[in-house]
C-alpha cells in the first residue's frame, strides 16, 4: 500500500468569547478524480465560540440549517457545526464553511495566506461579527 500524508496549514487568532480559524489542507488529485482544473489547495473558516459567548445558546443541534449558523457571515453559508464539552456539558460549538462551493475553483489554486486574501478576510468579518455581537450583548 502506497501511503501519502497530506498537509494542513492552521492560521487563528482570538476574540472575546471567541476564536477564528482559518484552514488550508492540501491533498493530491489523481488526474484520473479531476472534473475541471481544480487546484490541491482546500481552505475552511472556523469559529469556535464559547459557553460565555451571547451567541452559544442560540444553537440548537448540530443542523447547518438553524438561524444561529444562518446568521453568521460565512462564505456561502454554514457547511459545519460540532460541539466540544467535558462529558457532562458543551462548552463550545465549532461552526464553519468550506471554500468548495459551486464557481470556488478558484480557491483550490490559493497556495498562500497571501493568495487567499479573501478567506482571510471573510475571517476578519467573522471575527468582528462576534466580537460586536458579544459587546453588545454580555
Amino acid at each position: 500500500m502506497n501511503l501519502e500524508w497530506n498537509k494542513k496549514e492552521v492560521w487563528n487568532i482570538r476574540g472575546d468569547n471567541c476564536y477564528i480559524e482559518v484552514v488550508n489542507s492540501k491533498r493530491k488529485i489523481p488526474d484520473e478524480l479531476k472534473v475541471w482544473e481544480e487546484g490541491e489547495n482546500s481552505w475552511f473558516v472556523y469559529a469556535y465560540i464559547y459557553e460565555n459567548h451571547p451567541l452559544f445558546k442560540k444553537f440548537d443541534g448540530d443542523s447547518i440549517f438553524q438561524d444561529a449558523a444562518n446568521n453568521l457571515p460565512l462564505h456561502g453559508g454554514c457547511t459545519f457545526i460540532c460541539y466540544s464539552g467535558d462529558g457532562k456539558s458543551f462548552l463550545s460549538v465549532k461552526v464553519g464553511a468550506d471554500y468548495k462551493h459551486l464557481h470556488d475553483d478558484r480557491f483550490s489554486n490559493y497556495e498562500t495566506q497571501e493568495d487567499a486574501k479573501e478567506v482571510f478576510d471573510d475571517a476578519k468579518k467573522l471575527l468582528e461579527y462576534l466580537n460586536i455581537n458579544y459587546k453588545n450583548n454580555a
